[in-house]
């Protein structure tokens, strides 16, 4: 594990967004569990934005809840990354 100390939230959720978007350049059906609360929030809305400028880098990206993660599979959520703004605002 590697930590990182950024100096602010903003550049705390900019690099969490880049940690993603590299993954995904190497493994196009990444799936992210995704944490409830609102301390991510800033990081999903620069994915969002991201994908709007590359939608074909998250065709394939899907979110997990994370409080759906002990139920059954059949149950589970899974949300498209263009659909995280709506989940989130």
């Amino acid at each position: 594990m590697r930590i990182e100390i950024c100096q602010s939230y903003e550049a705390l959720s900019l690099k969490a967004k880049e940690i993603v978007t590299s993954e995904l350049g190497q493994h196009k059906a990444l799936t992210l569990c995704a944490a409830t609360g609102g301390s991510p929030t800033r990081m999903y809305e620069l994915l969002v934005e991201e994908a709007s400028r590359q939608p074909e880098l998250f065709s394939q990206f899907t979110v997990l809840k994370l409080d759906e993660w002990g139920r059954n599979p059949r149950w589970t959520t899974r949300v498209r990354a263009s659909r995280i703004y709506g989940t989130i605002s």
